[in-house]
């Protein structure tokens, strides 16, 4: 019965011993076999200063004017990502399809969460893109996804694409209405916006990071030009158009970034 008792006892080691194998040989996963593309997520949350931002909410801008914003669209594009030996990696992007240009609006909250694949396996640490569309999108007439005229920020084949859309309401304005719309060919108010990650983003087989980020639509009035409302609300070209454009250049900050495992 002692001998039975001690064969169990050996039987029950040397399984516990197996399995405690395996789990180890898991945990242990060679990196190599790690090291594939996988998606950049950003997860895009807008704000007027502090608060989240929603419409018909009374918000303060520099100037004490008050306002309400009711519509709150933009365009991003030409993302890249620079990895920690310093190299930048392009996101994939298609004019024609609109692949790689991301229409964001408030009022759809599908479209604030972006997602960029087949992005090498790597640690980065800064990332990269454009407010608008490049030169060619712009130049190239009509095109297709995000880039749709159907989308309402096309303004035609002489003039190119609406870069950015706010539009709202103020007691300081004449009308009572504020529409600031950004855009067109010349100048090209596109901007290059470059933001150093809180953390390293980590891309791996089974790795898809997440970028938390903040846009601060209070921008757009303030920074280096003070937005009055009696005087400067109905914005769609010329010098004014710059003026805003220069504002909002500053308007996206990353608050962290989440490297789950899948």
């Amino acid at each position: 019965m002692k001998n039975i008792f001690k064969t169990q006892i050996l039987i029950a080691t040397a399984i516990a011993s197996l399995t405690f194998t395996g789990c180890k040989k898991d945990d242990n996963t060679n990196d190599d076999d790690l090291m594939q593309p996988n998606a950049m997520r950003i997860e895009l949350n807008h704000k007027v200063g502090s608060a989240t931002l929603a419409f018909g909410t009374n918000y303060i801008n520099a100037n004490g004017d008050t306002f309400q914003i009711n519509k709150f669209n933009y365009y991003l594009s030409n993302f890249k990502f620079k990895k920690t030996d310093g190299t930048w990696v392009n996101a994939e992007q298609n004019r024609d399809s609109g692949l790689g240009y991301f229409l964001v609006e408030e009022s759809t909250a599908s479209s604030k969460d972006l997602s960029m694949a087949n992005i090498p396996a790597g640690d980065y640490t800064e990332m990269q893109f454009v407010i608008g569309v490049d030169s060619a999108a712009n130049n190239g007439g009509a095109q297709g996804g995000a880039l749709d005229p159907s989308n309402a920020m096309f303004w035609g084949w002489s003039t190119g694409y609406i870069f950015a859309k706010l539009e709202g309401a103020s007691p300081q304005s004449p009308s009572g209405n504020i529409t600031f719309h950004t855009g067109g060919k010349s100048p090209d108010n596109s901007r290059i916006v470059t933001l150093v990650l809180p953390e390293s983003a980590t891309v791996r087989k089974n790795i898809s990071p997440e970028i938390h980020m903040f846009v601060n639509a209070a921008e757009w009035f303030k920074t280096p030009n003070t937005i009055d409302f009696s005087m400067t609300n109905n914005v769609m070209s010329g010098h004014d158009v710059t003026s805003i454009v220069d504002n909002y250049s500053d308007m996206f900050s990353i608050d962290h970034v989440h490297n789950d495992a899948e």
